[in-house]
C-alpha cells in the first residue's frame, strides 16, 4: 500500500471511530500528568507519595523531558479514572 493510501485508511478509521462505528480501531489514551495532578489537588510530592511514583520521574513527565509509556501510561489512566480505588489499593497493602 502506498503512503497516501495508508494515510487515507487511517483517516477513514478515525472518522469511523468518531462516529461510533466499530472497526477494530486501537485507541491510545494519553494522560496529561500535570493536569491529572491538579485535578486531584495534589502537590508533586503528595502525588508521588500517594501513587508510589518516584518524584524525579513525575517531575520529568511534567517537564516533558520524559514521556510515560506502556504500563506507566496505563497506570496513570487507571489513576485518572478511579483515583480513590488506586489509592485504597496501596493503603490496603500497607
Amino acid at each position: 500500500m502506498s503512503i497516501g493510501k495508508d494515510i487515507i485508511a487511517g483517516l477513514t478509521d478515525a472518522i469511523d471511530h468518531a462516529q461510533g462505528l466499530t472497526n477494530n480501531v486501537v485507541v491510545h489514551h494519553v494522560v496529561d500528568v500535570a493536569d491529572l495532578r491538579h485535578e486531584l489537588d495534589l502537590t508533586q510530592a503528595e502525588f508521588s507519595s500517594t501513587y508510589h511514583i518516584p518524584l524525579s520521574t513525575l517531575q520529568k513527565w511534567e517537564a516533558g523531558t520524559r514521556v510515560p509509556k506502556g504500563a506507566s501510561m496505563a497506570y496513570l489512566y487507571a489513576i485518572k479514572k478511579k483515583p480513590h480505588i488506586v489509592k485504597s489499593i496501596f493503603q490496603e497493602a500497607g
